[in-house]
């Protein structure tokens, strides 16, 4: 995700076996849980 969209993000688990991300994205003042692939975020 970009942050530029005005979107916070916080990471909560990292699950290396499947390689998939959790991260919790503030979207209109609400916590909402997303689950990314590896492949879905590049680092910073």
């Amino acid at each position: 995700m970009d942050l530029s969209t005005g979107l916070m993000e916080l990471l909560r688990k990292i699950n290396e076996e499947k390689r998939k991300l959790e991260v919790m994205v503030k979207i209109f003042g609400r916590k909402t849980p997303l689950e990314l692939s590896f492949m879905q975020v590049e680092k910073v």
